[in-house]
């Protein structure tokens, strides 16, 4: 009985290890067709536009072919809430010529979370409030940086002005916790991707910006540079 029991024993984790090497390059599979789905997604939308302080937007160039290949699901074309139609806005700060209302505001992140980006926000938000029924999150790229801010004071700062302040993570980035937008809200982030349903509901509309804007909408309410500040 004992030789058959360390038999089946033996069995059973040849079982195991192959099975767990079976789950392990069918998770690769799946990892790898999710970073070219997204890749191609980013690419077709631009999605790597920003905007500086300057003013300035550029983003990566795209072929007619990736484009093409691309989903009608766009960085920049959004569906509206109410009528279902697509909206096209891509641009400088400057080209916005109307009053375009926000429900929240995204700085930081491992894009737009380091020191200087927390100075520069900070800057604007001095002195002064995040608007009301703006939900204003602020979180630094790194644990570093993090502690930083709370050395130089900034971290006082943006909580004083009303902000939520946390430390680095993903969670608002990619949809998945603390910020998620619900069906119609509208988001201000210092993020890098902004492809249909990625900060949560597909009727959702993200506006790629640097921190200066970030910080200037949360105050304002709507999309706005500094300059509506007097800054």
């Amino acid at each position: 009985m004992i030789p058959v029991k360390k038999k089946n024993l033996a069995d059973n984790k040849r079982k195991a290890s192959r099975d767990e090497k079976e789950i392990s390059i069918i998770m690769k599979k799946r990892y790898a067709l999710l970073l070219t789905g997204l890749l191609t997604l980013s690419l077709a939308a631009g999605c790597g536009a920003k905007t500086d302080n300057a003013g300035e937007t550029s983003a990566p160039a795209v072929s007619e072919s990736q484009a093409a290949e691309s989903t009608e699901q766009t960085a920049d074309v959004q569906n509206t809430a109410d009528q279902g139609e697509e909206k096209t806005i891509t641009g400088t700060i400057d080209e916005i010529k109307e009053d375009i209302k926000i429900d929240q505001v995204v700085i930081g992140s491992c894009t737009n979370g380091r020191i200087e980006d927390m100075r520069t926000a900070a800057k604007i938000l001095e002195g002064r409030e995040v608007a009301k029924g703006v939900r204003c999150i602020v979180f630094p790229a790194t644990q570093a940086i993090y502690l930083q801010c709370i050395e130089e004071g900034i971290m006082t700062t943006f909580i004083k002005a009303g902000c939520a302040v946390s430390t680095p993570t993903c969670g608002p980035c990619l949809g998945g916790h603390m910020g998620i937008l619900a069906k119609g809200e509208r988001a201000v982030a210092t993020t890098n991707r902004n492809f249909v349903g990625r900060m949560g509901d597909p009727e959702s509309e993200v506006y790629l910006a640097s921190p200066a804007v970030a910080a200037a909408s949360a105050i304002t309410g709507k999309i706005s540079g500094p300059e509506e500040l007097g800054l």
